[in-house]
């Protein structure tokens, strides 16, 4: 308790000060200077602080610009500099300072450094206690890339076109950029992340298990992208094109442009992306299910689709001083209708007797969604103390309408002409606070809470026509509705000891109260519980070097219920299908432990269990009335569900001029259904090969293949996918052109399953994406003139905080 109050009063002090210091300030003295490398190479971004040896509380600090050089100013004294930058040994030497100076350069020498973090490659790549980070800024392979394609050469993380992002086999990782979660999921968000240039990021930070600052519900880990922050006063952009086709007799064709614009003037801070994803294709899918009765439906599909998605990103960031910054942005996407035209033809056979179904179903949408973020930053001391404010507000709405006639010949002879429309409005808004101290010199404590508070509206009508005369179908028709409210408080310490052990230890507190409604129904029950989510990290060298590092982990996580899979009542997903909802459906809850062996400082080995409770996943019932059997799918808590895995991450550097990254992951799985127990063996592995064949020519190769796996009783069988690329630049990497073909063997669109269960079999394969060739251009512009940095009091380079990016919030 004492320590407690000590600190709060520490902190009052802090605070207070702030409203002191532009008061009696003495003569100010300028100390300028440069990071470099043992070879003379300049180090950007490095941390260079003062401390005042007479009064320790007296610090003041600057961050080294692209070029190495920092100034900052202070007066007369002796101090203690201290230069720091990830990935080398810190500096520190005594200063008396009598009048402005030029230290010359001030050389870093590479080693395995930093509180809590462990080098896996001290160029690029870094391993943290709890999370990888890739060093962006100003390394030749981000030049012409865009994030996704950094992404693919992280460690741990999986980019899927159709499915979207995952991190060590977990799907569905929380995507954080510059403070602000993207809304975005699967194909969406990696159609999002092709618009951010890779010369914007500072670091991308890949996070398997989130820690306590994090939602709880972010079970698939945490990936957080930090733009860089623009250092020069004045304009710089770039325009882009990309266009890819399809090389068989499926069609289809993606062109994408994209404008950016940043720029700067004194303490303001604008950018802007306008970009387009425009999507023509075809797909297929075949269906035969087999029933132990005898009857059997067989369903082909076709369908042509076109999407046009334009987004506009803007915002801006003002430093209203040293230590306060304010920031707000503005996302903006799609409202270009787009449609779909899918082509069935089913044959099924009930009793013998057999009927053709031809269907033509015409689906029309537009969407459209806006995000308002905005933050406040405080420094609240000068070696990394913080107050975070964020405030967001999300807002989307869908328009969905569709035709469908059926045609029906054989044992039923009828046709069939429905229309469908749907209205849905989404409104979501949150606030967070964060508090972050640093206590000592190893150690600090981060706090904070977080509310949000989510309402959803969808409206559903159906309607069948008979001789012109429009009957509404009441069983699908209704109004769906759902609001939740999660509130959440947690707390962590972190602390790096003399021995270079380092631990952190948290626990996350959140209360979820969620009701979801049917205007048909009565009797659903509101979702309603508090659970606790530890969190914990220790990081042990096991040698004085730290070439060889033990690092334990564990976290407690959940999957909430997601408002339609509650409502219990049935929409038609095609012939003889339906999806129901489950209002007895529970929170599943994931304890994951975990031990990482990180070896030479570059390579990660993970092993661990994740024991999940109630595990969510979907089922497929069969049931018969009368001469008629369908498929249910339903969501269900499965009885048992353990995974044991491993994982393998190796970042290599084969030669100077060819590099490997490849991420290997094997699991067992353990899982049971009220019908079905099973037991499986699964693997998934990526790696990408970067060949730099000349100073502004690479050509990179990446493969994929992920082995069959079960999710309940549905069964998805292997699938792989080979892309290679070659990219050159020109005009001082100004231009950037980059030819790729993707899918070389046709694989990575198709999907094959097998759902089984109690008196039925259905085989299914479909594919959506195919083999294409894409082309890609990308010029940057500039304009203004370079300053100096100006002081920046922090213990830490704002970037290596997740600083303000040149096109992000402000941190």
């Amino acid at each position: 308790m004492r320590t407690s109050s000590r600190t709060f009063c520490c902190v009052l002090m802090l605070l207070s000060s702030l409203g002191l210091s532009a008061q009696n300030v003495p003569t100010q003295l300028t100390v300028t200077g440069q990071t470099v490398d043992p070879k003379g190479s300049a180090i950007g971004f490095a941390t260079i602080i003062l401390m005042n040896q007479a009064d320790t509380t007296r610090t003041y600090g600057a961050a080294s610009d692209t070029a190495g050089r920092f100034t900052l100013e202070a007066p007369r004294g002796t101090y203690t500099l201290k230069a720091s930058f990830i990935g080398y040994e810190p500096l520190s030497q005594d200063l008396q300072l009598t009048h402005s100076s030029d230290l010359g350069k001030l050389t870093l020498k590479p080693s395995a450094i930093g509180m809590e973090a462990v080098v896996v490659k001290g160029e690029m790549i870094t391993r943290e206690a709890d999370r990888f980070v890739v060093n962006v800024a100003d390394t030749p392979l981000a030049i012409g890339q865009t994030a996704k394609e950094m992404l693919q050469i992280s460690p741990g993380v999986w980019v899927d076109e159709k499915n979207g992002l995952s991190v060590n086999g977990k799907s569905n990782p929380q995507v954080i950029i510059n403070d602000r979660i993207v809304r975005e999921t699967g194909e969406d968000l990696i159609n999002y992340l092709s618009t951010i240039k890779a010369e914007d990021i500072q670091r991308i930070e890949v996070i398997p298990m989130g820690g306590v600052e994090y939602d709880a519900s972010s079970q698939g880990g945490v990936i957080k992208i930090t733009l860089r922050r623009q250092r020069e006063n004045g304009l710089e952009g770039s325009l882009s094109m990309r266009y890819g086709v399809s090389l068989t007799r499926h069609f289809t064709q993606n062109i994408q442009p994209s404008f950016t614009l940043n720029y700067m003037v004194n303490k303001w801070r604008f950018y802007t992306t306008l970009s387009e994803y425009n999507w023509k294709g075809n797909g297929y899918q075949n269906l035969i299910t087999q029933y132990d009765n005898g009857n059997s439906l067989t369903i082909l599909s076709r369908n042509k689709t076109h999407n046009d998605w334009p987004t506009l990103r803007a915002g801006s960031v003002y430093e209203i001083n040293d230590r306060h910054s304010v920031g707000v942005e503005l996302n903006l996407r799609g409202y270009i209708p787009g449609k779909t035209d899918n082509f069935n033809q089913s044959e099924e056979i009930n009793n013998g007797l057999t009927t053709w179904i031809d269907e033509q179903n015409v689906h029309q949408w537009k969407n459209r969604s806006f995000n308002v973020t905005a933050n406040y930053i405080a420094k609240l001391d000068t070696v990394g103390s913080q107050f975070k404010l964020l405030v967001d507000y999300y807002h989307s709405r869908g328009l969905n309408w569709g035709d469908n006639q059926s045609h029906y010949t054989g044992a039923l002879l009828f046709d069939s002409i429905t229309d469908s429309y749907s209205n849905s409005l989404s409104n979501l808004y949150s606030i967070t606070g964060d508090f972050e101290i640093k206590t000592g010199k190893r150690g600090r404590i981060k706090t904070g809470l977080k509310y949000s508070y989510r309402d959803i509206n969808s409206d559903n009508v159906w309607n069948y026509y008979q001789n012109d005369v429009v009957y509404p179908i009441p069983d699908l028709t209704f109004i769906n509705g759902y609001t939740e409210n999660i509130a959440a408080l947690y707390g962590n310490y972190s602390v790096s000891f003399a021995n270079k052990i380092s631990l952190s230890a948290g626990i996350r507190g959140e209360y979820t109260y969620a009701t979801p409604r049917q205007n048909t129904l009565t009797g659903i029950d509101p979702q309603n519980y508090f659970s606790f989510f530890p969190n914990a990290n220790l990081s042990i060298p096991l040698d004085s070097k730290e070439n060889h590092t033990l690092i334990f982990s564990y976290a407690r996580k959940i999957n909430r219920p997601w408002y339609r899979n509650l409502i219990p009542y049935r929409e038609s997903n095609g012939n003889n299908m339906y999806f129901e909802g489950n209002p007895h459906l529970k929170p599943a809850y994931a304890n994951d432990y975990s031990i990482s062996w990180v070896f030479k400082r570059r390579y990660n080995l993970t092993l661990g269990v994740q024991q999940v409770t109630d595990a969510i996943s979907q089922v497929i019932l069969s049931e018969t009335t009368g001469s008629t059997t369908a498929l249910i799918v339903m969501p269900d808590n499965l009885q048992k569900n353990n995974i044991f895995y491993a994982s393998l991450n190796l970042p290599v550097e084969v030669t100077p001029w060819w590099k490997i990254n490849a991420n290997l992951m094997g699991g067992y799985l353990q899982s049971s259904t009220q019908e079905i127990a099973q037991t499986q063996w699964s693997f998934q592995g990526n790696m990408s090969n970067t060949f730099t064949l000349t100073k502004n020519l690479y050509y990179m190769l990446e493969g994929r293949y992920n082995s069959p796996f079960i999710q309940g009783n549905i069964k998805a069988l292997n699938s792989y996918d080979v892309s290679t690329s070659v990219r050159y630049s020109f005009l001082k990497n100004k231009l950037s052109v980059t030819l790729s073909l993707n899918d070389i063997f046709n694989s990575s669109g198709k999907e094959r399953l097998i759902l089984f269960g109690s008196g039925f079999r259905t085989d299914g394969v479909g594919q959506w994406n195919f083999r294409r060739l894409g082309l890609s251009l990308r010029y940057n512009f500039k304009s203004g003139k370079e300053f100096r940095t100006k002081q920046i009091e922090t213990g830490e380079g704002q970037e290596a905080q997740g600083g303000q990016g040149g096109g992000g919030l402000g941190r």
